[in-house]
C-alpha cells in the first residue's frame, strides 16, 4: 500500500471541495480512508524499508532510536539511543519482525 502525502490529502480535500458534496470521487473518500487507517493502525516497517541515517520507534525498549550503519547480509545494524542511560549508546542488534516503527515528523517550513 502506498503512504499518503500532503499532496494526495490535499488533491482529496480539493476535489470533494470542487464538487460541492455531489458526485464526489470515490478516490477522494479512498485516499482519507487509507490516511485515516495509516494514523490510527501504524503498521511495523519491514527489513526492506529501513536504511542508515532513519529514526525508528523501537516497541522493545520503548524509545526513539536511530540507524547508524546496516548489513544487508544478515540483518543486522548500528543503533544509538540517544540521551541513554547504557554504558554504550551505540549497539549492533538484529531486525526483529514488529519491533520497528515509523515516526511521523511534519515538516514545519518557516514563515
Amino acid at each position: 500500500m502506498k503512504i499518503i502525502n500532503k499532496d494526495d490529502c490535499l488533491q482529496s480535500l480539493n476535489n470533494i471541495k470542487m464538487y460541492g458534496g455531489i458526485n464526489i470521487p470515490l478516490s477522494a473518500f479512498d485516499t482519507f480512508d487509507r490516511l485515516i487507517e495509516e494514523h490510527f493502525s501504524p503498521q511495523s516497517l519491514k527489513f526492506e524499508e529501513l536504511h542508515e541515517n532513519m529514526w525508528v520507534y523501537d516497541v522493545k525498549n520503548k524509545c526513539c532510536i536511530y540507524i547508524e550503519e546496516f548489513t544487508v547480509d544478515n540483518q543486522m545494524m548500528i543503533i544509538r539511543y540517544p540521551m541513554s542511560n547504557r554504558d554504550s549508546n551505540c549497539e549492533w542488534c538484529n531486525f526483529e519482525e514488529n519491533r520497528y516503527y515509523p515516526i511521523q515528523i511534519p515538516i514545519i517550513k518557516e514563515q
